[in-house]
């Protein structure tokens, strides 16, 4: 489930667990804002290896009988889709798009872990 970015809460995760949502995805804001992390990118879109590593990676939530797990869409990646690549021939998106995910997931395939790159709603 893609809830909006602004109803994210420990409320939405009861009710979606207790609905048998076992994922949610959101925007990589909200996880920044709860970790007190930024994801600036370098000048070609990049993120530092410890933001990619927070990133890419799947959270699972638990508190009391409620548990979710949660991804959180790269932002830069997913403007790409969303306004950018409409726009360009499709063999020139679909390799771009392969190139930026594989780039964007490096600093975490590197340290031998898998990445789980998300750019848009399900």
């Amino acid at each position: 489930m893609w809830p909006s970015e602004g109803s994210v809460s420990e409320e939405v995760f009861a009710i979606g667990h207790s609905l048998g949502v076992k994922w949610m995805a959101t925007d990589e804001g909200v996880l920044g804002r709860t970790l007190d992390v930024s994801f600036a990118r370098d000048g070609e879109g990049r993120l530092p290896d410890p933001a990619a590593e927070k990133l890419y990676n799947i959270y699972r939530y638990q508190k009391g009988e409620t548990e979710m797990n949660l991804v959180f869409r790269d932002h830069t990646i997913s403007d790409l889709v969303g306004f950018v690549y409409s726009s360009i021939p499709a063999q020139d998106a679909a390799n771009h798009l392969i190139f930026n995910i594989k780039r964007a997931a490096q600093p975490v395939l590197d340290s031998g872990r898998d990445a789980v790159p998300s750019w848009g709603a399900p």
